[in-house]
Formats: C-alpha cells, sequence, structure tokens
C-alpha cells in the first residue's frame, strides 16, 4: 500500500509540471478492482470450496419400523479439489492498466499453490487514460506488489465441520439442527446454524425400501472486529457462508449396516468483505513537502468485498453401521468436487 502511495504522489509531481488532471477517486477504484480480481482468483480454493461439504452427513439412522428416534453425533465434513485449483491464468483476469513484471510467467499459483515469482505492475494514468510519465526518473508512474505465493499443499482439501442434533417422527419425516451459539474470542466471533428435513415417501407405501427426499440449508458467520489495529477509523472483516441442497437418497437396511445411493443439488454463496473507509494523504508519506502532495486524498471505501456463487450436482453413497445406541456414518459423492463426511453418534429409538 505504501508503495502504491509513493507512486501515487509521483504522480502528483508530474502532475504539477504538466498541468493535467488526476481523478485521485479513479486511481482508487481501480486499484480496488485489480486488488479484489487478484485476490479472488488467489483465494479460489476456499471461497469455492469452503461449505461445499456441508450438504453431507444430514442422514439420520432411524430403522424403518422405528416410529421415533432421536440422534446426536458430530459432523466431520472434507472437499477434495481438483489441481486446477492450484493455479489461475493471470491474461484471463479482468484488471484495469495492470500488468506482470515478466509477461511470459502469466500462471499465478492460488493459496494453495506453489511459490510465486513474478510482480504485479499497476500504471496510474490521468484522468484521460493516459499513462503517467516520470521524465526526471525516465519511467512510467507505478505500483508494484509482489505476487503471493501459496502454501503448495500435495492434496487440495477444505474441511467443515458441525454438531448435528436430529429427530425421526411417527410420520415418516426427519428434522435435523446444527447449530452453535454466536461464539466470541477476543475481537472476533463465529456462529452457525443450519436444519434439515427429510421424509420418506415410500413408508406410505410399505415398500421395502426407503426413498428419502431432503432438504438442508445452513449458514455460517465469521466476525472480526477492526483487524487493521493501526487504522484510527473503524473497520470489520466478514465471512459468510450460506448454502442449501435437495437430494433423493435410496436405502435398505441388511442387518446392521444400512447402505445408500443419493443424488442431490447443492448451491452454496460464500462472501468475503473487509468494510470500512481507508484514507490516505500527503500525511501517510516521507521525504515528499506539502506543496507537491496538497492534491492527493485517496480513500478506499470497503477495499475487499469478494462474493462466490456455486451450483453442482452431487452423486454416491453412503453407509451407517448400527452398534447399539452408536452408528458410524460415511458418505463419499462425486462431482465438482469429491466431498466426504463421517460421523460417530449416539441414537435412541423406540
Amino acid at each position: 500500500m505504501r508503495k502504491f502511495l509513493a507512486a501515487s504522489a509521483m504522480g502528483i509531481l508530474t502532475f504539477l509540471s504538466k498541468g493535467q488532471t488526476i481523478d485521485n477517486q479513479q486511481i482508487a477504484d481501480d486499484f480496488k478492482f485489480n486488488f479484489n480480481n487478484y485476490l479472488s482468483n488467489y483465494l479460489r480454493p476456499f471461497s469455492e470450496g469452503f461449505g461445499a461439504a456441508g450438504g453431507l452427513g444430514w442422514q439420520m439412522p432411524h430403522k424403518k419400523k422405528t416410529k421415533f428416534s432421536i440422534h446426536v453425533t458430530p459432523v466431520i465434513g472434507f472437499s477434495l479439489l481438483p489441481d486446477t485449483y492450484k493455479s489461475f491464468d493471470f491474461n484471463s483476469m479482468p484488471k484495469r492498466e495492470l500488468e506482470l513484471a515478466n509477461p511470459s510467467d502469466n500462471i499465478l499459483p492460488t493459496m494453495v499453490g506453489g511459490t510465486a515469482n513474478n510482480t504485479l505492475i499497476y500504471y496510474l494514468t490521468y484522468s484521460d487514460g493516459t499513462r503517467i510519465y516520470d521524465p526526471l526518473n525516465n519511467k512510467y508512474v507505478t505500483a508494484e506488489i509482489d505476487a503471493l505465493s501459496g502454501v503448495d499443499l500435495p492434496v487440495v482439501g477444505i474441511p467443515t465441520v458441525g454438531t448435528q442434533v436430529g429427530v425421526w417422527l411417527p410420520f415418516h419425516t426427519g428434522i435435523a439442527i446444527r447449530y452453535f451459539p454466536k461464539l466470541a474470542f477476543g475481537e472476533a466471533s463465529i456462529g452457525q446454524f443450519g436444519f434439515s428435513l427429510q421424509h420418506d415417501v415410500a413408508a406410505w407405501f410399505h415398500l421395502p425400501v426407503e426413498v428419502i427426499i431432503g432438504y438442508n440449508q445452513q449458514r455460517l458467520n465469521f466476525l472480526y472486529d477492526r483487524p487493521i489495529e493501526n487504522h484510527s477509523d473503524d473497520n470489520t472483516f466478514t465471512f459468510t457462508s450460506s448454502s442449501r441442497g435437495f437430494d433423493l437418497t435410496v436405502a435398505k437396511y441388511l442387518g446392521i449396516i444400512k447402505p445408500y445411493i443419493q443424488i442431490s443439488s447443492f448451491s452454496l454463496t460464500n462472501a468475503l468483505k473487509l468494510e470500512g473507509d481507508f484514507e490516505f494523504n500527503y500525511d501517510d508519506l516521507t521525504g515528499l513537502p506539502p506543496s507537491q502532495t496538497t492534491q492527493m486524498n485517496f480513500v478506499f471505501s470497503d477495499p475487499f468485498d469478494i462474493q462466490v456463487n456455486k451450483s453442482f450436482v452431487n452423486y454416491g453413497g453412503g453407509l451407517f453401521i448400527n452398534l447399539g445406541i452408536f452408528f458410524i456414518h460415511g458418505q463419499y459423492m462425486l462431482g465438482e468436487f469429491q466431498n466426504a463426511s463421517v460421523s460417530i453418534g449416539l441414537k435412541v429409538g423406540f
């Protein structure tokens, strides 16, 4: 950010010498546009993968002749992302006056990719779109930021966790809830709520299998107040993940096990946002006299704002193993991602 401001100040110097106009807000907006599009690609594994396994594990361990049952279980899910999520093509990214120091090395890593060996260069422009040239240093006025490296994971996976409480009612319908109240720790807080509704239509016709139509929905909220502590104004980082799914399940008990097959339609929305106004002027710079920077006043409002909407179809199956009041449930689904979940819980029924 300081490099960007220093480069912007050089633009003001050129402005004073040439008499051309500079739109400070346009520069701020262009920088925000580039910043958001770059981070959208860099964070893609998290913004698209988080919550993708949230539609798993909702099935209930009731037996066909059980009129009422209740169960409690933790659910751990995992989404395995393809290797294409390790990198992205800079040339296909929307951008404004943004280039690479090494244009031939245009494949950049995401947060789970490898090491980045390139630099992002933003060219400041006058109001008419002409790039600002500094005759004193014989170069264009730019802001340079090193491309971010990733953690280079051998397997790209995004986990999800939750605790589920469910009941199966006499009219062949089950209701499950995943919930933990808003939990605060320091300046941050997190909370989650989800529910599922399932109905066995085959039970009305006394068929030898279960044919269950299900719906699930959940939402997770994370808030971090004043993540940028040295900034004088209030600022807040929020992450919200919401999803919903419809599924069709066919299952049958075979002794203590109940295998099933399932197809589901799932959609999710993940949003990351840094809210606040960040204002910079010549007081933020050193070595530049006020007479040369009096027209410099950049305001970045909500500089980070990314929302991802994703929809896909999953297909696969799962297995229940009933061991008295205990049960084990595993599920594996294919689709755009490979999703899996496992849970070990308690159940009581009659």
